[in-house]
Order: C-alpha cells, then structure tokens, then sequence
C-alpha cells in the first residue's frame, strides 16, 4: 500500500525526495494471535496545487515520471509518450529526475508499483485506465489558449492537435471539451450563468480541471486499496490496533522573487522559494492544532496518561514548554482543551464566512482584498498574527503573517477565498459523467465527488465540489477499553512506554524469584541495572518501565518462549505437562528440584549461608567478587544416548549439578566438588561453590536467571574442559 500511496501521493521537495504531499490516517488490525488480519488508509489534505505550481528543482506526483521511464513500448505506442521535458506539468521547474540513490530510478519504481497495484487487487483494464488518465492530465497541461477575435468571443485552443488526444482518451469529444475549458457556467439564485474566459482564465479554468481530476483519482486508489485490505463491516472490531498518522510538516515559503532560502530569526533552516498559500496554511492549521495536542497529553498533568499516573501517585516533573495557546486561539477561536463550536471560530470562522457568500454569488471580485482588510482590522493587535508581514508591491502587500510554533510564515490571500470553496465546474462534471469511457464516467460518479441537482431538474448539476474528507472513517476503540477515546500516550514515546501492575509485573517476568512483590521488583531491577526514577518507577499499584528496561524483561521471556516450543517441537517418549518448561525452579511435579541440593542446601535459596566451618569462608568470597547469587540453568543430554528423541526428552529433565565458579578458569566436575567439599583448588585458587541446575552436562546452554553485581564480569565458567564467559550467554 506505500509503494501506491508514494508513487500517487508524494513529490520531490527542496527538503526531500520523497516528501508526502497528503495526510495519512493508517490502521494496522490485529488477530487476537497477534498477527496482522487487516488494514485501512484514510487520506485528506491532498496539495492539488502541486499539480500546476512547482518551485524550481522540484517535482509534481512521482506517477508522472515513473510511468514516462517505465511504459511498455506497448504503452508508448497507444499513448504516443515524450519525454518529460515535452509537458508542460512537469517542464515548469526543470526538474526530470531524483537524486542519485537507491531508490532514485523511476523505471524501476514503476516496475514496483505494477506489481503492487496487482498484489491491491487492481485490475489490468483499470490499470490500463489509470495510465490512461495520468496522459490525460498531462495533455491537459500541455494546451495553449489564444485571445479570441472580439471582445464578446472567449478564447481558442491554439494546439488543436493536443486537444483531440485528450478528448480521446477522456472519452468526450474535443468540441465540447473546448467548450468547458473557455466558459465557465454556475447557478446563482438558481439562474444559470455562463462566463465567457479569456486566455488567462481559461488557463486557469484548465488548470481547475486538471487538480480535480487528478484528486478525484487519487481518492480512488486509495479506496480500492482499502477494498482489498480494510475490514469487512460485518467483521468484529479487532480486539488491538496500530495507529500510524503521518502529515506533511510545517510549510514555509521565502519571500517572493527571492533569489536565496531566508536562514534569519525562528525560520527552518531550509525554506522553499515562493509564496504560502491556501494548501500551506491548511497543513501548518494541523501541525499547529496537532503540536498542541501533543503537548497538553505529554506534560500535563491531568490529561490522558499523565493523569493515570499522576492518580497511580507517580510525580511527574515540572517542564517548561512554549505554550501556543495564542496561536491556536488565533486559528480556531477557542483552546482545544474547550468544547469545539459548531461553527468555527477565529480565522477560520472569517475564511468560512466569505467562503459561503462566495458560494452563493454574493462575493465580489474584491473578496481576496475585503478577506485581507477583516482579518487586519479584527486581529492586528493579536499578539500571533502579523498585518504586513512584507512591504513592496501590491500584490506582496496581500498577504498576513501568522507566528506559529515552528517560526513565523507570511501567507498570499490570493484566491484564498476561492481555493478554500474548491468548487468543480459543473459542466465538466456532465461532460465527463456521460463519457464513453466507462472507467472516467464511473469515476466521476462516485462518492469522491460531491455533487448539488436541481430542485426541479435531477439532471442538471448546480454545483460540485471534490470531497476533502476521506471515504471511509477511522475505526472505533472497542467498548470494554478503558478509553474509548484513545487518548494520545504521548508520554510513552519520550518517557515511561508501559506500565503494570506490581503482581502483574512478577508473574509476567520474575514468576520463580521468591520474597515480596515489591522486593522481587528490586532483585530484579538491581541485577538488570535499572535506576528508579529514569528506568522504572513504582507506584502505588503499578509498574512504570522505560523502553530499555521492557525490553531487556520482554526479550528474555521471549527466549524462554522461543526455547520452549524449539523443545516440544518434536514428540518425545514421555509426556510433559504444558507448564513444565516454565516452573523450572519452584514447579512441581516430575520436574521439580530436590528440595535439598548435594550438601544439604536448601532448594529455594542456591547460595544460603552455610553453617559448616568452610560456609562463611565461601560466602566472603562470594562477597568480595562481587556475587550475590548466581543461578544457570543447563540444558542436558544423558551421556552415552544421543537419539534426537531421547535428547529432548532428557532436556526437559532438569536435575540438580553443582556448578563451580573460579577465577581463571578450570573444570571441576561434581564428584570433585563433593569430594573437595568446595575448599580450595591444588593451586591455591579460590572458588565458589553455588547450585545450578542439570545432572549431565553436554549441552552447555546457560542461564535464564541471573542474580549478579558488577564484578561477576571477570568470573568464568568451565564446563567439560571449555571455559564459557558467563556475559556471552546470560541473556540481557
């Protein structure tokens, strides 16, 4: 679904190669086995822009380039394919091709994307038509207007020859298609008007058209990818979901007819050439509203998580953050923390106005300058919006300056008013409805497209508009979760990322260790390493654990589980009970240890003092090398029988063995440890003694608890003549 979504989606930047010029909502669905059973995108926000206004060394949708280097000569020949070069779409800025790099092939990203599409479930007809319109779009760009004869004549089509090739392959025919490129018609007050264009807006009329077309087949793509991949509505909501929302980030502009990226005051440090406009403001709103959001359910207190730990009795510090409060206010005219209005407030709240007179024929020709003198007279003294923002000509002093979060960028209020009412012609939607290509007609049928009918006639279309919320909508949390608003675990991502509770915690990672809950929480951060306060912290019923200390818990459980089912892949002669891998040290049943090891120790502690006369002799030892207790678990094989079945079943069996832990090495075997009693070696060496697992050792797979301080680096252990660094098998 990336690769689809990129090649329709993204563009070539000053700032990136592959950079997402929509809003992306996705959805990862999951089994109650973990695995993933379904997936859905929702798109918004799509720069239709881009389409026809492109800065220099920046690219319009990779599609375009991708399907010129990678047609089939198949391809070439229906479609009658040039080189980019010869498209005015894609000429403007005089960039052809991506950085050098891996992925900087378009040809071969074409060949990646066929094989996506097929994978998604598209069809070779609506593949071939897909392709089709994408040449469509581009030989829309490519049309020239002349100024007509009279001054009560609209403008010709001077490249007569581009025009059937589009008529073609849109299915229409080229004098109907000149017609809805130099007239515009709309309904005010329910009379139809037709406008007759000049050559200027006929150009602008085309390239209308061609922004809507493209938007509409992107919203098509993207739901026959959902139709393959989203789950069914008669489905049960997935019991756990991964949310992925990716956004383009803040936009900004240099001043126009700058000749150099402006690096002075908060402006990012890379700034593309050109003016703001309507497309830039709409993403930097959401980044705006979305950095607020971000802020208050990170560091506020009785927001979201913060308030479960904070009602956990967790302390959290005091940060001090900048506040956009002002800016969001300016925005939408109220804080997010408050209920939203019906109608919007602020800024918006006085776009939306002009919108709807525009929409109603009421807006004059001057609504970009009256948008401007409003916004100026109501707002000029708020602290986060900037009246003149530059001072030059007059089409520079159309603009207003907004203070975000990220630096201060200047927008054009140039057909402000008119981009933010994104309406369709209404009699190029007719045309293109009643096409005899049934792909474009279906197209334009469907619910990407929002269209107003006649009162008294169903036929005639008053006013279409290309929808700008997704087609479908996000999933809903399940009933039984705590939150069924999904609150934003910001928090999570630069702090604590999970939490449990404290019994919860011992069952899950430290099930063998004995003592009290909040002392087997100790044992087992103290020989992991883990500060309380930066790598977990305690509460009042859970535990808080930072990424570094879930991991290191979860990655050895995840070794246990894994050796586990290695050794009950192949059937064995006896039969073991499905708990008998686990309880390895306190179980009970055919596995359970002796409760007394090979010199009358206790079973539940390996490293007990010792009442005999050499008992406290080797505890000091113990002491002095920094050991506080040791216990490895070595997995058997009975000497003298190596059928494969017989090992596995000897695997399971876990006996006693005293292992023998010295400074420099050498074996020593059990009887010579009982023999020995544990003193000291021939050499004089000092060892210690401690209690392992395993009767027969042969298989010299260590460990899956470990009780040791710091200096337990520098002890090794000796297994059948071979030294084993105890670091290269415990498991961190």
């Amino acid at each position: 679904m990336h690769t689809v979504l990129d090649s329709f989606g993204n563009a070539k930047t000053l700032m990136s190669s592959n950079a997402s010029r929509h809003g992306r909502y996705l959805e990862l669905h999951f089994s109650d086995r973990g695995r993933i059973n379904a997936a859905k995108v929702l798109t918004f926000g799509l720069d239709k822009s881009r389409l026809t206004k492109l800065a220099h060394e920046e690219r319009t949708y990779h599609i375009f380039y991708q399907f010129i280097a990678g047609a089939t000569p198949a391809e070439r020949d229906t479609f009658s394919l040039e080189d980019p070069s010869d498209y005015a779409l894609l000429a403007s800025s005089g960039c052809y091709r991506l950085p050098a790099g891996p992925f900087s092939d378009d040809s071969i990203a074409m060949g990646e994307l066929r094989l996506a599409m097929r994978t998604l479930g598209f069809k070779m007809k609506h593949m071939t038509s897909i392709f089709s319109l994408i040449v469509a779009i581009l030989l829309l760009g490519n049309l020239q207007f002349a100024e007509g004869d009279a001054h009560d004549v609209s403008a010709s089509i001077s490249n007569p020859h581009v025009l059937d090739q589009a008529a073609r392959l849109l299915g229409v025919s080229s004098d109907d298609l000149s017609q809805i490129l130099t007239n515009k018609t709309s309904y005010v007050r329910k009379e139809l008007f037709t406008v007759l264009l000049n050559a200027e807006q006929s150009a602008k009329q085309r390239d209308q058209c061609v922004k809507d077309l493209y938007a509409i087949l992107f919203a098509f793509i993207v739901e026959t990818c959902n139709h393959r991949l989203a789950p069914s509505s008669a489905d049960q909501p997935s019991p756990t979901q991964i949310v992925m929302l990716d956004q383009p980030g803040f936009q900004t502009r240099g001043p126009a007819g700058t000749t150099s990226m402006s690096l002075s005051g908060t402006q990012p440090l890379i700034s593309a050439y050109g003016q703001n406009g309507f497309d830039e403001f709409c993403i930097n709103f959401a980044d705006e509203m979305l950095h607020s959001y971000v802020l208050r359910n990170a560091f506020e207190d009785g927001v979201g998580y913060n308030a479960l730990m904070t009602s956990d009795g967790i302390s959290l510090p005091s940060v001090s953050i900048m506040d956009n409060g002002a800016c969001i206010e300016l925005l939408r005219g109220s804080q997010l923390s408050e209920k939203s209005q019906r109608k919007p407030g602020g800024l918006l709240g006085i776009v939306n106005k002009a919108c709807s007179s525009f929409k109603s024929g009421k807006g004059g020709d001057q609504r970009d300058d009256d948008l401007l003198q409003e916004l100026n007279s109501k707002y000029s003294v708020h602290s986060s919006f900037v009246a003149s923002p530059t001072s030059g000509s007059a089409a520079d002093r159309r603009q207003f300056g907004i203070n975000h979060y990220a630096g201060s960028a200047s927008y054009d209020a140039t057909n402000l008013v008119e981009n933010d009412a994104d309406l369709v012609d209404s009699a190029f939607v007719s045309l293109l409805r009643a096409s005899s290509d049934t792909f474009v007609s279906k197209l334009l049928s469907g619910p990407s497209l929002a269209a107003e009918r006649h009162n008294k006639d169903q036929s005639i279309i008053v006013q279409a508009q290309v929808s700008s919320r997704p087609l479908r909508q996000p999933s809903p949390i399940l009933s039984s979760s705590t939150s069924p608003e999904d609150d934003l675990v910001a928090r999570k991502s630069v702090d604590y990322i999970v939490s449990y509770e404290l019994d919860e915690f011992c069952d899950r990672y430290v099930p063998t260790m004995r003592g009290e809950t909040r002392e087997r929480i100790i044992q087992c951060a103290r020989a992991n390493g883990w500060k309380e306060g930066a790598d977990y912290v305690c509460g009042n019923n859970r535990i808080w654990l930072a990424y570094g200390a879930w991991k290191i818990v979860e990655d050895i459980l995840r070794t246990q589980e894994e050796r586990n089912r290695t050794s009950g892949d192949e059937p064995t002669e006896e039969d073991f009970g499905a708990d008998d891998n686990t309880e390895y040290t306190h179980g009970e049943g055919g596995l359970a240890p002796p409760s007394m090891g090979y010199f009358g120790d206790s079973a539940d502690n390996l490293l007990v003092t010792r009442t005999g006369p050499d008992g406290s002799k080797y505890q000091d030892q113990m002491l002095n090398m920094g050991l506080v207790g040791l216990q490895l678990l070595i997995h058997p094989m009975v000497s003298g029988d190596r059928s494969t079945t017989r090992r596995r079943a000897n695997l399971a069996r876990l006996n006693y063995l005293t292992v023998v832990v010295e400074e420099g090495g050498g074996w020593h075997s059990r009887e010579q440890c009982s023999a020995r009693g544990g003193g000291a070696d021939k050499q004089g060496a000092p060892l210690v003694v401690a209690h392992g697992l395993v009767d027969n050792v042969l298989d010299s797979r260590l460990c899956l608890e470990k009780h040791w301080a710091d200096e337990a680096s520098r002890c090794t252990a000796s297994m059948e003549g071979k030294g084993h660094n105890l670091l290269a098998h415990l498991p961190f």
